[in-house]
């Protein structure tokens, strides 16, 4: 078990019984499209998917006081790859977040700082990591229709390098750092209705998977076969800036679920990797 996630746990034993409230328990599964899974630039380079995911999810919140409350639980999550089986995976994290309520009732801002760690492992194995996680959020609800948040966080992702590509650079493609940044509205446009609308922007590493490497060699700060994405594909990891958009539609199926639709658009602009991702989705959720 990783050394964050024992201490958050044993935090939460120490906490008086009188504290503890239910369990909240989640669900769910989408289906998506990917237009370019590998961040590729080159259209010849790019290679589309189609991805079926699931998660579950378990949340008990610790009341502290009246304006303080802590949450800890985690999420099982997978997803499966139509054709690129080594991109396969499987997901374990465990979350740990402090919230903070000015004021009593629905329309009181809030603000919560969180830390979570996971670990996630493909088919092909060269791909695994464990991701470490923190973030600030804060929000309001502005009127009974219209709620606003925003979120920073920061993300590392360890991974294990591969066999050496090039003499004199590194082969530790997947290991990652980056910084994120969102603003998210979700209005209700009827009892059953909502639309969710949400703007980031994104800087740190982003990894690029070509078969031609002409254009990306010269910013790359780490190179590595990538057989998952193609027999004669290498992984590049370079520096980038990442700004996309995702708007979405939901419609209530019932008290506890909701059934939904979303896009998203990505533009990242990093050397010789300025690429265009576009993800189209189903998806379903349930809440209890």
């Amino acid at each position: 078990m990783p050394r964050n996630l024992a201490l958050a746990l044993i935090a939460m034993s120490m906490l008086p019984a009188a504290a503890l409230a239910d369990w909240s328990v989640s669900a769910a599964a989408q289906a998506r499209y990917d237009d370019n899974v590998g961040n590729a630039q080159n259209y010849g380079d790019q290679i589309s998917d189609e991805i079926i995911g699931a998660s579950l999810s378990a949340f008990q919140t610790f009341t502290l006081s009246d304006a303080y409350s802590l949450s800890a639980g985690g999420d099982l999550s997978g997803e499966w790859f139509d054709h690129l089986n080594g991109l396969r995976n499987a997901a374990l994290d465990g979350v740990l977040s402090l919230k903070r309520k000015w004021g009593l009732g629905a329309f009181a801002p809030w603000g919560r700082a969180s830390l979570s760690v996971g670990r996630s492992e493909f088919d092909d194995s060269y791909r695994d990591f464990t991701t470490y996680r923190a973030a600030l959020a804060a929000g309001k609800r502005v009127d009974p229709r219209l709620n606003l948040w925003v979120e920073y966080s920061f993300e590392h992702r360890a991974a294990a390098a591969g066999e050496t590509v090039e003499p004199g650079i590194s082969a530790d493609a997947f290991t990652q750092n980056g910084h994120r940044l969102a603003a998210s509205l979700e209005y209700s446009a009827s009892a059953k209705i909502s639309v969710s609308l949400s703007a980031f922007a994104r800087r740190g590493d982003v990894v690029s998977t070509v078969q031609s490497d002409e254009d990306i060699y010269p910013g790359a700060r780490a190179i590595e076969e990538d057989p998952a994405l193609g027999e004669d594909a290498y992984a590049f990891r370079v520096i980038g800036n990442t700004y996309g958009l995702r708007a979405g539609l939901g419609y209530a199926l019932g008290e506890h679920s909701l059934l939904g639709c979303a896009y998203l658009q990505a533009r990242t602009y990093a050397q010789g990797a300025d690429y265009v991702k576009s993800v189209a989705e189903i998806n379903w959720s349930y809440r209890y």
